[in-house]
């Protein structure tokens, strides 16, 4: 019985053997990715618009959708409903790593008595769309020849910072004396990091000069600078600055919409790079070419000449400069 019970013991184990070999021999055992069914994006607006569901394989790219919420700014989806990190914007480009739940920030939007829009802290004026014409008249006083006239239309209506965006709501260290003076010494891309920081983007070179013109209330005054034709009530530059920089804003007058120092006190970066101006043709929501060398810097400063403080002049810098006479503003679309 022993040995007929050892027989059944090794044919059995010869059996096991055999069929591990055959195993072996027939499976690759390369590592791999294993895809099992779709992960399950969600989206939590608290409060907002609902987006759908996205369904998806790990590791594949889909887009973030928009969402909206009255009286409030998005902020942009994050990974906790209290914080988490910031997975980004509406349009924003994200990598599926598995289920997963996205939270809508949101920064409440508060009106001052003015009807003026507060956000982060920052004041905004609405600018209604419109059609105006952009550049200088060939009579006026200290005319480029890249000033050409030509009819622009914007299609959308948008919100611009009242004032040139200060150190303070830069984030910079200040004191009493500095803190309401404009942001200066500030690259290009600084100065858009911070406009996209706060849901916005710099202006446009059609948005600037409307907004500076007055938007639809004072496109056709014909003034040469921002708010009228007397500069000195109107902005910092060098015959009355003495050479001392910029000077806190809001201490000179408005122009037709509210808007204050368009005309001297900083330079104003904005979005476009700097093209010299040949046509006479029309443009509907002209954002400049697709590169360049320099980007374009608008309303003088605080060490400019009369001619340069005008609402039509343009110029370029390169966008890597940072210098004591350039600042900016933040523009971004109603919600």
């Amino acid at each position: 019985m022993k040995n007929a019970n050892d027989a059944s013991k090794n044919l059995l184990i010869f059996f096991v053997a055999a069929l591990c070999a055959a195993l072996f021999t027939v499976c690759d055992f390369t590592e791999r990715t294993i895809i099992v069914g779709d992960s399950v994006i969600t989206f939590d607006a608290y409060g907002g618009e609902a987006p759908a569901e996205i369904r998806a394989v790990r590791g594949a790219t889909r887009e973030l959708p928009p969402t909206a919420r009255g009286g409030y700014e998005f902020s942009g989806w994050y990974t906790d409903s209290t914080g988490g990190e910031r997975v980004g914007a509406g349009g924003d480009s994200f990598v599926v790593g598995g289920h997963a739940t996205f939270y809508a920030h949101w920064e409440r939007v508060f009106y001052d008595a003015d009807g003026d829009t507060i956000i982060n802290g920052i004041v905004y004026v609405f600018v209604e769309a419109g059609t105006f014409t952009m550049g200088s008249s060939a009579y006026e006083a200290g005319r480029y020849s890249d000033e050409i006239e030509h009819e622009v239309t914007l299609t959308k209506s948008f919100w611009i910072s009242k004032h040139p965006i200060t150190n303070r709501q830069f984030g910079r260290p200040v004191t009493n004396a500095t803190e309401d003076r404009p942001a200066v010494n500030v690259s290009w891309q600084e100065a858009m990091d911070f406009a996209e920081r706060q849901g916005g983007s710099l202006p446009t070179e059609a948005q600037w000069e409307f907004a500076a013109r007055g938007g639809n209330i004072g496109k056709n005054s014909g003034y040469m600078y921002s708010g009228g034709s007397a500069l000195n009530l109107l902005g910092w530059y060098a015959e009355n600055s003495d050479g001392l920089g910029p000077y806190p804003v809001g201490r000179k007058l408005p122009n037709q919409l509210g808007i204050y120092d368009m005309s001297g006190n900083v330079y104003e970066w904005c979005y476009d790079w700097y093209r010299f101006n040949t046509t006479r043709e029309g443009a509907t929501d002209p954002a400049g070419p697709p590169s360049g060398t320099a980007r374009v810097v608008r309303g003088g400063s605080w060490g400019s000449e009369w001619d340069e403080c005008r609402v039509a002049r343009r110029q370029g810098l390169d966008p890597a400069m940072a210098n004591s006479e350039t600042g900016f503003r933040v523009v971004f679309a109603p919600f």
